[in-house]
């Protein structure tokens, strides 16, 4: 029965591989419990969540991905590894099968996706997430991708996996809207969402996961960044930089009062700022050092989720050019702008990877949430 199952079990895996993908992935399903029907019922919800879902297991490479279940008493433990690395540990009831396969399924499909990153070919594609649920506003730092998501709860958090392991965590949020998480000196900074006022916050460290207190920023904030393990803000038609030794907002920046900052980055000496002027988004590129500013581009669209490389070479960013948003990179020394994107969808809030020479977005298709996608350029 147990071989059986396993056969199945493998055979599903490859198949659903072959037809979706080149790539196939090595799977090893080694029962340590008597109650074989348990095993049987966890792949055949695995089966029946994906049918139900649409999702498909197609990792960007081949990995060794063992299953182990055990036996603890009144519960049972199922502990993921691939290439001999603990990846993934639940433990849950007999009740509770479908919800953990499924969780544990995507959860390996997103492990094996961005570790595929580093292997992309200029102008390729590779999905990240594949819950059914909101995945916005990417960031990367030295260790770590943070993105805000509706996963699990039903409410936004701020989610990070590290990059090395792969593994995955969560800072659950109180009732609420998040965007633009961002770290400085170890700290999660995010913009809280509201009516009327929204919120600067940052995460209280050492505390409990929901704890977090507010960076007071009055006014109609648009957009929150970080350079040089500094935190900075656009409110209307100026740009803010936070000085945490003494609780305080110093302005760095500042546009005509008729003009309002749809978004921004820093690098270095260099800052580029998408602006609302007349009917549509234009960016300028300003010397922070000099104060000098220079228009960068302006056409009869919108040029908005502007990104910074870290060398301030390049430039990322989400343009209707073509009808739909899609994403460009632009050359700032040589004014090269290249398309990265050409799907029938709208691709918005691009960010540099760590050292991959990729980036990494979400992507708004019809009657579906949105979702991370890396593009190599």
């Amino acid at each position: 029965m147990k071989k059986t199952v396993l056969i199945l079990f493998v055979l599903f895996l490859v198949f659903s591989g072959f037809l979706h993908s080149r790539i196939s992935v090595d799977i090893t399903l080694n029962a340590l419990i008597s109650n074989v029907d348990l095993v049987e019922e966890f792949v055949n919800s695995i089966k029946l969540n994906l049918k139900d879902r649409g999702v498909l297991f197609t990792p960007p490479f081949t990995d060794r991905v063992l299953l182990s279940f055990l036996d603890k008493k009144d519960r049972f433990e199922l502990r993921i590894s691939i290439n001999e690395k603990n990846f993934f540990t639940k433990s849950f009831t007999s009740e509770e099968y479908r919800a953990v396969s499924y969780s544990s399924y995507l959860n390996i499909m997103e492990s094996l996706a961005l570790s595929g990153i580093k292997n992309l070919l200029p102008g390729n594609e590779l999905r990240l997430t594949y819950y059914d649920s909101v995945n916005e506003y990417p960031y990367f730092d030295s260790h770590y991708l943070y993105f805000i998501s509706d996963r699990l709860t039903g409410n936004t958090n701020i989610f990070f996996r590290d990059m090395d392991d792969m593994k995955i965590g969560m800072v659950e949020m109180p009732l609420s809207a998040e965007a633009f998480p961002v770290t400085s000196n170890g700290e999660i900074y995010f913009l809280k969402i509201a009516v009327e006022n929204p919120e600067i916050c940052r995460m209280i460290s050492g505390s409990q996961t929901s704890s977090y207190s507010k960076v007071i920023l009055k006014g109609d904030i648009s957009c929150l960044r970080e350079c040089g393990n500094r935190i900075y803000a656009s409110v209307e038609n100026g740009i803010f930089a936070y000085d945490d030794q003494k609780n305080i907002w110093n302005s760095v920046f500042e546009l005509k009062k008729s003009e309002r900052i749809q978004s921004f980055d820093i690098s270095g000496n260099s800052m580029v700022i998408s602006v609302l002027k007349e009917s549509q988004y234009d960016v300028l590129l300003v010397d922070m050092k000099k104060k000098d500013v220079v228009e960068l581009i302006s056409t009869p669209y919108n040029e908005m989720d502007i990104r910074i490389s870290k060398d301030a070479n390049e430039m990322a960013f989400s343009s209707n050019k073509f009808g739909n948003y899609d994403i460009f990179l632009l050359d700032i020394d040589t004014g090269l702008e290249t398309r990265l994107t050409k799907k029938d969808s709208d691709d918005f809030y691009p960010c540099f990877t760590t050292n991959t020479g990729s980036l990494v977005f979400s992507r708004y298709e019809r009657n579906s949430e949105p979702f991370l996608v890396a593009v190599a350029y």
